[in-house]
């Protein structure tokens, strides 16, 4: 189950983006400790920006409980 929220800030009116490149094909290992690092674990597996992934227990942990 995924969960996504639009945020709206005042900001957002004033920015202009482009579209990021998908990854290529080589290998993309991240490696992250500690919970507060999950959220943003969880943003590159979603986006499929990493294709290897090195964590400790506790990451572990609340990326799970978080899904």
């Amino acid at each position: 189950m995924c969960r996504h929220r639009l945020v709206r800030v005042p900001s957002q009116e004033r920015v202009t983006s482009i579209q990021l490149p998908r990854p290529s094909k080589k290998p993309v290992i991240a490696f992250a400790g500690g919970a507060h690092k999950a959220e943003a674990v969880l943003g590159a597996l979603r986006g499929q920006w990493i294709n290897g992934l090195v964590i400790d227990e506790t990451c572990a942990r609340t990326i799970l409980a978080t899904e």
